[in-house]
């Protein structure tokens, strides 16, 4: 059956679980990817909005100064660290072929949950409707949870956001930059001052060769 509304792209909604603490050593390439779980894939915004309405929204889930709230059934429950979303067939990896090449631009910073929140989603509806990249240059986007406590329970709530890109063309990079911080500061009360807070605050990364 034809999909009402298709999407110009299949797109993959994953979750990162949060690892266990192994006394500083880097988790393994299979012990990082047994934490990924797929959400769901989907190509038309009829199944997309299916997958999205039972998404929590990171500040939901994300360290909120106290505690990271765990989700799922008892024995099936975990805290997530980030939520990814990428291209069917596209690992959110350096690695992958599609990403190997380019590139990621990344945020880190503290963040009020409902600017948040609204930054990510402005995101989504920006890759999933192609009001961004309109050559398929992106190859997803990913929001982590970057907070850590102290030992009185408490610390700084500091979230990353990234856009991937297989290309690291500098005129290229920075057009999707800027469309992309267009797209997140819809809405915001203060635009113009987002958009140019976002500006100064992103940092692009190469991923490899």
């Amino acid at each position: 059956m034809t999909a009402a509304n298709p999407l110009e792209h299949t797109w993959c909604i994953w979750e990162q679980i949060t690892a266990e603490k192994k006394n500083g050593q880097k988790l393994t390439a299979e012990e990082w990817n047994n934490l990924q779980k797929r959400v769901g894939t989907f190509n038309s915004v009829e199944d997309f909005w299916r997958y999205y309405n039972h998404l929590p929204a990171p500040s939901d889930v994300f360290y909120n100064g106290k505690t990271r709230k765990r989700v799922g059934p008892p024995g099936e429950d975990r805290t997530i660290e980030s939520f990814s979303l990428f291209k069917d067939g596209i690992a959110a990896e350096w690695e992958d072929p599609a990403n190997i090449r380019g590139g990621e631009w990344w945020l880190r910073k503290r963040m009020k949950p409902e600017v948040l929140d609204r930054y990510w989603e402005n995101l989504v509806f920006g890759l999933v409707g192609c009001t961004i990249d309109g050559r398929n240059e992106i190859t997803g986007a990913r929001v982590v949870d970057k907070s850590s406590a102290n030992k009185g329970g408490h610390g700084d709530s500091v979230f990353r956001i990234e856009l991937w890109l297989r290309s690291k063309d500098l005129t290229m990079r920075e057009t999707l930059r800027d469309a992309m911080i267009q797209i997140m500061t819809e809405g915001h009360p203060d635009k113009a001052n987002a958009t140019a807070e976002l500006t100064r605050d992103f940092s692009w990364k190469m991923h490899g060769v």
